[in-house]
C-alpha cells in the first residue's frame, strides 16, 4: 500500500530565489517525495519580521484540521534571520529553529558614497520594518549622540533602490547578495558601497558588538518538535534540503533553472533583468558563499549553539531582544540525523574546567550589565553566612584558584561580573527562628535578587528547612530543587534546560497567614518551579553544553554514581531533561552492581565524595568520565578525586582534579544570579506596563469580519445572549479533565497578562467520558463595544498559539 506523503508547507520570508536554491532543486528533482514529504513552498505574506507568530498560528490551524479529520497535521516551517527569531522567542513566540540556510548574516547597508560609522550624522538610512529597531541599536551603541542625528526611515523591499538613487535616504538596507547585484544592475555597474551591519560597530578586541549569528533560519512551532513523527518527517526535510545544495553546487546552471521555475510557478516574475538566467546563476554563485562555509562543506545546514547562543545572549545584552533566551528554549539540535562529524566534542575544553568558567563569567558579565542598564542597578546576591565560615576555604582558595573565580571569595568572584554581594553574618549560636527571619527579610527586600545560604550550618538548624524558606524566585542555589523536598519542583536552568515561560510572572508578595503553632511561617508559593539548577549541577551542564559533548551523553548511557539532594539527584534528573538515559548509583548500590553500570556507561558522572571509589576496571573503554566529587585532605593540602587518575588510560576523557568541574560551579553562581534578575526585571516591567498602559481607542476599535476570518480562521463570530454583544466564538477539545483546567489556567495567565478577559465554558467532569473528551468554550468580546475588536482577535492568536 502506498504511503501517504507528509505535508511540509514552507514560508519563505523572501520571495523565492537563488537564496533558497537548494530548496527549489531538492523539490524539482522529487528528493523530498523519495522521503516521504509533500513540499508546498509559499511565498511571504503579512508585514517583516512577524514569520515566527505567523508559523505559529497556522500550526495551530493545521493542528486543528487534523484532529478534525483524524489525520496527522500538516507541518508549518518558516525561514527568518536569528535576529528576528530571538527577539520574537523573548517576547513569548513559542518557535525554535532546527536549521538554517545562511551560516552568517549577509544584511548590510549600501549606499552611493562611501559610508561609515562616523559618516553617519544627519544622514537618512532606509530600512525594513522588521529591521529598524536593528539600526537603532547598532546606531545608539556606538554613540548616543549620534543617535538623535540619524534619521531610520521605514521603506519597502519594492521602493527603497528608486529612494536610494531618487536621494531621497542616503543609504539602504540590503541582503549582500542578490540585492547588492540587483543594485549594481540600476547603477549601470556602478559598485554602491557596502557596509556589512556586524562590522559597523567592534568592541574593543575588534569583535562584532552585535553578531547577528545565523539567516534564513529554519523553524516551526515548539510543540511540533516534541512529536516524534514531525521530527522524523523534519530530519527527512533537511536531509533533502542539503542534498539540494550539493547539487546547486555541483551544477549551479540546473539550479539557477530550477530558481526560475519556482519563481513563475509562485507567480514571482518582475519582468525585469531579475528574472533572467544569468542574474540568477550570478546571484547563486554569490549565495553559496554564505551557504557553504569554508572547511565545513559537510555541514550545510548545521547551526552550531555556542555561535548561536553567542549571537543571541549579544542581542539581549544590547537590549535588541527583550531577555535572554537559552539555547534550550530558541534551537533544537537533536533533528540532524546524527553523524558522528557533526557531533563533535572538544576534548581540551571539556577537560578545561577553567576556560569553561571564563567562558561563563563573560557572559554574566555581559547579562548582568544589560540587567543594570535596564533597572538602574546592578543584580545583588546575598550572602547569609551563620558561624565560621568553612575553615579550608582560605587554603583552598590560595591552592587551587584565583579569588575572581573561587567559590571562596564569593564578593570578588561576582564583583568581576557587576554583581553586587551583601552578606548577613550571624554568630554559630543563632536558633532556626533568627535565620529564618533574615532569611524571610531579605525574601521582602526589592534589592536583593538572589539569595544564598552557605555551608555547612551549625548542628541545631535544619539545613533543609532554612532552605526551603527562601523564596524561589530569589533561591539562587536551588535549595528546592527536588520535589519532595519543598515547594520548588524541578524546571530551570540559565541555559534552559527546562522549559517554563520566558516571561514567567513572579509573585513575590509574602505573608504568615499559614503559620502553624510550633512551626515556623511557611511562604505561600504561587511558583512550583526553581528558576535554576543546583550551581554545581549548573556548572556540570555548562561544560557539556559548551563542550558540545551533550550530543554525546544523550546518544549514549549515562551513570551517576551519588544521589545526594544538592548534586546527585539533581544532576540526574537534569541530564533526564536534556534526554539522556540515565542510571543511578548510591550508597545502597552494591559492589557488584556498582562495578556493572559503571563498565556500560559511555557517560560517567562520580560525585560521591569518596575517594579514589572509581578504578581503572570499573571504566568502560573510550568513556567520558566526569570526575564531580572532591574530598579536601588537609594533611595533604590536596584536594583528592572521586577517580582514580589511571582512569584516564582507558576512557576517552577524564576531567581533572583541580580545574575540572570546580572553576565551573563557582561561575555558575553568577549565572544563577542574573539568570534570576532578569526574571524579577521582567516581572517588574510586566506590573509597570500593566500599571501605566494608556487604553488606546484603536485597541478597542471594531473590526470587519473579513479582518477575522484573515487572522483568526479556525474563530467564528456570534452574539452573546445574555449582553447582544458580538463576539469570536471558539471551542477545544481535550482528552481529559486535567488536559482541560491546565488549558484554562494558561488561557487566566494570557488573559490577565492582556488585561482582557474572555468568557469560558467548560463541561462538567461527568460527561467526559459521553463526549469523548472535554470541551472547552472560549468567548472574546469587548464590553466598551458591542463589535469585535482587535484587542479580542490579537487575544484570539496568543490563545491559538497555546495549542501551536
Amino acid at each position: 500500500m502506498h504511503k501517504s506523503l507528509t505535508s511540509i508547507n514552507l514560508f519563505l520570508d523572501y520571495f523565492p530565489s537563488a537564496q533558497f536554491a537548494g530548496i527549489h532543486v531538492a523539490k524539482k528533482l522529487g528528493l523530498f517525495e523519495q522521503r516521504g514529504l509533500l513540499c508546498n513552498v509559499l511565498k511571504p505574506s503579512g508585514a517583516g519580521g512577524e514569520e515566527p507568530e505567523l508559523v505559529c498560528r497556522m500550526q495551530a490551524m493545521y493542528n486543528s484540521k487534523g484532529r478534525e479529520a483524524g489525520k496527522e497535521a500538516e507541518i508549518a516551517v518558516g525561514t527568518v534571520e536569528q535576529n528576528v527569531l530571538i527577539p520574537a522567542i523573548a517576547r513569548g513566540v513559542k518557535a525554535m529553529a532546527f536549521g538554517t540556510v545562511f551560516h552568517s548574516s549577509p544584511l548590510a547597508i549600501a549606499s552611493l558614497k562611501k559610508l561609515n560609522l562616523k559618516d553617519m550624522e544627519g544622514r537618512r538610512i532606509g530600512m525594513h520594518v522588521d529591521s529598524m529597531e536593528l539600526m537603532h541599536t547598532l546606531v545608539s551603541h556606538a554613540d548616543s549622540q549620534l543617535s538623535r542625528k540619524v534619521e531610520i526611515l521605514e521603506v519597502s523591499r519594492e521602493k527603497k533602490v528608486e529612494a536610494l538613487v531618487a536621494g531621497e535616504v542616503d543609504a539602504i538596507q540590503i541582503y549582500d547578495c542578490m540585492e547588492l547585484l540587483e543594485l549594481q544592475r540600476i547603477l549601470k555597474g556602478e559598485a554602491p558601497h557596502v557596509l556589512r551591519l556586524e562590522d559597523m560597530v567592534k568592541d574593543s578586541n575588534g569583535r562584532s558588538f552585535l553578531p547577528l549569528g545565523y539567516s534564513q533560519v529554519l523553524f516551526c512551532s515548539r510543540k511540533t518538535l516534541q512529536l516524534d513523527p514531525a521530527r522524523q518527517a523534519l530530519r527527512e526535510f533537511l536531509g533533502a534540503s542539503r542534498e539540494g545544495w550539493r547539487m546547486a553546487q555541483q551544477k549551479p546552471e540546473q539550479a539557477t533553472e530550477a530558481v526560475l521555475e519556482a519563481r513563475e510557478e509562485l507567480g514571482c516574475l518582475t519582468g525585469t533583468e531579475v528574472d533572467s538566467f544569468q542574474f540568477q546563476l550570478d546571484t547563486l554563485k554569490r549565495v553559496l558563499g554564505y551557504v557553504v562555509e569554508q572547511g565545513r562543506e559537510e555541514k550545510v545546514g548545521l547551526i552550531d549553539p555556542h555561535r548561536w547562543q553567542e549571537a543571541s545572549n549579544a542581542m539581549a545584552a544590547r537590549g535588541y531582544a527583550s531577555s535572554f533566551v537559552p539555547v534550550q528554549l530558541s534551537l533544537d539540535q537533536k533533528v540532524w540525523p546524527e553523524e558522528k562529524e557533526q557531533q563533535s566534542v572538544d576534548v581540551s575544553l571539556l577537560q578545561d574546567g577553567l576556560r569553561v568558567s571564563s567562558m561563563m563569567r563573560e557572559e554574566a558579565g555581559a547579562r548582568a550589565a544589560a540587567i543594570a542598564a535596564r533597572t538602574g542597578r546592578k543584580p545583588c546576591l546575598a550572602i547569609v553566612n551563620v558561624g565560621e565560615k568553612d575553615p579550608n576555604g582560605q587554603t583552598r582558595l590560595k591552592l587551587f584558584a584565583e579569588k575572581e573565580r573561587s567559590w571562596f571569595d564569593k564578593a570578588a568572584l561576582c564583583e568581576s561580573v557587576g554583581i553586587d554581594t551583601r552578606r548577613v553574618e550571624l554568630p554559630a549560636s543563632s536558633s532556626f527562628g533568627r535565620v529564618h527571619d533574615a532569611l524571610m527579610s531579605l525574601n521582602r527586600d526589592d534589592g536583593v535578587d538572589a539569595i544564598l545560604l552557605e555551608r555547612p550550618l551549625p548542628p541545631q538548624l535544619d539545613a533543609e528547612l532554612l532552605g526551603s524558606v527562601i523564596v524561589a524566585s530569589k533561591d539562587v542555589d536551588a535549595e528546592g530543587f527536588l520535589p519532595g523536598s519543598n515547594k520548588h519542583g524541578v524546571v530551570l536552568g540559565s541555559q534552559g534546560i527546562y522549559q517554563p515561560p520566558l516571561d514567567l510572572g513572579l509573585d513575590l508578595s509574602l505573608s504568615g497567614k499559614d503559620e502553624v503553632v510550633g512551626h515556623p511561617p511557611r511562604v505561600p508559593w504561587t511558583l512550583p518551579t526553581a528558576l535554576v539548577l543546583p550551581c554545581t549541577v549548573e556548572g556540570v551542564m555548562q561544560l557539556l553544553l559548551r563542550s558540545g559533548a551533550m550530543p554525546s551523553v544523550t546518544r549514549g548511557l549515562s551513570v551517576v554514581v551519588g544521589r545526594s539532594r544538592k548534586l546527585g539527584a539533581p544532576l540526574a534528573l537534569a541530564l533526564m531533561q536534556a534526554d539522556a538515559t540515565v542510571a543511578v548509583c548510591h550508597s545502597r548500590t552494591s559492589e557488584e552492581e556498582l562495578r556493572s553500570l559503571c563498565l556500560q556507561a559511555d557517560t560517567l558522572f562520580v560525585c560521591a565524595g569518596s575517594p579514589h571509589l572509581i578504578s581503572k576496571d570499573m571504566v568502560k573503554k573510550g568513556a567520558i568520565v566526569i570526575n564531580v566529587g572532591t574530598t579536601f585532605s588537609s594533611s595533604l593540602s590536596s584536594l583528592l578525586p572521586d577517580v582514580q587518575e589511571d582512569v584516564a588510560d582507558v576512557a576517552r576523557v577524564l576531567t581533572p582534579t583541580p580545574h575540572g568541574v570546580g572553576p565551573t560551579c563557582a561561575a555558575a553562581l553568577t549565572l544563577n544570579v542574573v539568570t534570576l534578575a532578569e526574571a524579577r526585571a521582567r516581572t517588574r516591567d510586566l506590573e509597570k506596563r500593566h500599571k501605566q498602559e494608556p487604553t488606546e481607542s484603536s485597541k478597542y476599535a471594531p473590526v470587519s469580519m473579513a479582518d477575522v476570518k484573515k487572522s483568526v480562521p479556525l474563530w467564528s463570530s456570534g452574539t452573546c445572549s445574555s449582553t447582544n454583544r458580538e463576539v469570536l466564538q471558539r471551542t477545544f477539545k481535550f482528552k481529559t479533565f486535567l488536559d482541560a483546567t491546565a488549558f484554562l489556567d494558561d488561557v487566566a495567565v494570557l488573559s490577565e497578562r492582556a488585561n482582557h478577559h474572555p468568557s469560558l465554558l467548560l463541561n462538567s467532569a461527568s460527561k467526559c467520558e459521553q463526549e469523548d473528551g472535554c470541551h472547552v468554550r472560549v468567548e472574546l468580546g469587548t464590553f466598551a463595544n458591542l463589535k469585535v475588536t482587535a484587542a479580542d482577535i490579537n487575544l484570539a492568536r496568543r490563545i491559538d498559539m497555546l495549542r501551536a
